[in-house]
């Protein structure tokens, strides 16, 4: 599936020191104009937190709310684009319903699927107060390759209101492709060169064709000895490391990159060995091209025994077992953002969106979680995912591991539950559509039962989070968790928002629970009136986790639709 958003442009004659309100939108693009090389100020929260902002950047809003403009230094244009997500087109070109709002009874927003999300809250949202404390406009991203459950990882950086960064990850499981919120981390950001491949790609001779002038071409170690020949290999990055084989025989290369001379390696040495000798450095980050041309003996070290000069170089045997090459004959090296991890805030694997554990009713099967939950694994199928960055659809295992610039991720899946025990049995259908923008992450779940099943124990809208000792709620209760003994805590004032801190620290994790009459399933056949809960954990980085405590012993009928919906920001404390 693919977002497809409406556009509405327009521009607004701002006099200085006058303030001008832009209606909320999915997504508000603004840039100012004026005569002078000037800045403007911006503000999401009615003009309580304003931030600065030039003139000649282009500002992206993605909170959902309304946006301020004030002209400060002089009078300016500002030029407007409002988007609003219209439809999903499917994987045939088909128009898809989206969440679309409309207000009802007792204050109840139902939207065009079925769905009920936004409706009656108990108080205000802790997430909306983090944000306001810790505005921005953009995030990186990147993705990694991962193990323990889940193949790859997409990584999402925010900078923080103290210079450091929330570092949150999302996983895609190994057994169903299913991608879900897994782990956040505190980090300090640094420029730093790296050796990560583009895409996963690494950009080795093994590709290459060996020209008539190689000899030893199909071993690893290849050489010539025509004074001339050349051997051009293409890479992505700001410079690069050449691995070579060197021994007595050997001469040199003079290196050019993009048609100018770098310099010379020799492959000179009195012993055979391999060396990864340091080449150019400090182009742009993007496409070059490296040229290696013989020119002979060292002029220093003659070839031993009188021989001929050898042109070395060296790369990994191409293997079909071998994805990823990570060590070629050229290493590309790129200089990018290195995000070191201050604060493990975060629970490793630990659900956000739901925890079911149940069996279809009378099956006899034994209970198991779903998603996938510790060891149980195979409890669903994906039959379709799209994922898009600002709009553009991308495959989650083909995105780069280089950090890059965005505003807004939107992820939009449908699949089939089934019992491990039984997999030909479909429980449920389920269809996520997540986002995380500058402002958190955000979920609309829902669980379509199509067989009769019994629930044990049931959760949606959880937040983990380590180094916990106070948890607070919107409904004004404080919750002490220091005792960390794994006792499960019954809000005494249920909340549907709430913070999970610890006092020495400025950090804090926030929830937002949506419809907390829908998402707690209140009134449903086995729904559980304390659903507002605290596990104090035990462990040496002082975990607690935030449970909507959906279902106890609940026999959930065929047809009954589960809806789950919440809101995550980690951030420094206001």
């Amino acid at each position: 599936m693919k977002p497809v958003y409406d556009t509405q442009a327009m521009s607004a004659s701002i006099a200085k020191d006058q303030t001008f309100q832009i209606d909320a939108a999915d997504i508000i693009v603004l840039q100012g104009k004026s005569a002078l090389d000037d800045t403007f100020d911006v503000s999401e929260d009615g003009g309580v937190t304003w931030r600065s902002v030039s003139v000649r950047e282009s500002v992206i809003f993605t909170s959902g709310q309304p946006v301020h403009v004030r002209a400060v230094d002089s009078n300016m244009v500002v030029e407007i684009e409002q988007k609003t997500l219209s439809h999903f087109l499917g994987d045939e070109g088909e128009r898809l319903p989206i969440v679309t709002a409309t207000t009802g009874p007792g204050g109840v927003v139902s939207f065009s699927n079925g769905l009920e999300s936004r409706g009656p809250v108990l108080g205000p949202s802790f997430v909306d107060l983090l944000n306001r404390a810790n505005p921005a406009s953009s995030f990186e991203y990147r993705t990694v390759f991962h193990g323990e459950g889940f193949t790859t990882k997409l990584q999402i950086a925010t900078q923080l209101k103290n210079g450091m960064f929330v570092v949150d990850e999302y996983g895609q499981e190994s057994d169903s492709g299913f991608v879900r919120k897994i782990d956040a981390k505190i980090c300090s950001r640094k420029i730093a060169e790296s050796w990560e491949q583009l895409g996963g790609e690494d950009p080795s001779i093994y590709n290459a064709t060996l020209g008539e002038n190689w000899l030893n071409g199909t071993s690893n170690n290849p050489y010539t000895t025509t004074i001339g020949n050349t051997l051009t290999i293409a890479f992505i990055g700001t410079g690069f490391d050449l691995r070579i084989y060197r021994d007595n025989r050997g001469g040199v290369w003079e290196v050019s990159v993009d048609g100018e001379v770098w310099g010379t390696i020799s492959t000179w040495s009195g012993t055979g060995s391999y060396y990864t000798h340091p080449g150019p450095r400090g182009f742009f980050e993007g496409p070059h091209v490296a040229t290696l041309r013989f020119i002979g003996a060292d002029p220093v070290n003659a070839p031993s025994g009188g021989v001929a000069p050898r042109g070395w170089i060296s790369r990994m045997s191409e293997s079909a077992s071998m994805s990823r090459i990570t060590h070629g004959t050229l290493r590309a090296t790129h200089v990018n953002p290195l995000y070191e991890t201050v604060l493990a805030i975060g629970l490793p694997g630990s659900n956000h969106e739901a925890a079911i554990r149940y069996l279809p009713t009378g099956s006899g099967l034994e209970e198991e979680f779903w998603p996938r939950h510790v060891a149980n694994a195979n409890v669903m199928t994906i039959l379709a995912k799209h994922l898009s960055i600002d709009g553009k659809a991308y495959d989650i295992n083909q995105l780069s591991q280089l950090w890059s610039t965005a505003y807004r991720v939107d992820i939009a899946q449908s699949f089939i539950t089934h019992h491990s025990g039984n997999v030909a049995l479909k429980t449920a259908d389920g269809f996520m559509r997540s986002s995380v923008t500058p402002s958190g992450y955000e979920f609309d779940l829902t669980l379509d039962w199509a067989t009769p099943v019994t629930v044990t124990a049931g959760y949606g809208v959880m937040c983990p989070a380590s180094f916990v000792d106070v948890a607070q709620l919107n409904s004004g209760e404080q919750i002490d968790l220091s005792a960390h003994n794994d006792s499960m805590i019954t809000a005494t004032n249920p909340g549907d928002s709430g913070l999970l801190t610890d006092p020495s620290r400025p950090y804090a994790a926030a929830w937002d629970m949506r419809n907390y009459v829908i998402s707690s399933r209140l009134g449903r056949p086995g729904y559980t009136q304390d659903w507002c809960r605290v596990q104090t954990r035990s462990g040496g980085t002082r975990p607690a986790k935030f449970y909507g405590w959906i279902a106890s012993a609940a026999n959930v009928p065929a047809g009954e639709r589960m809806h789950f919906s919440g809101r995550y920001k980690i951030g420094v404390k206001p």
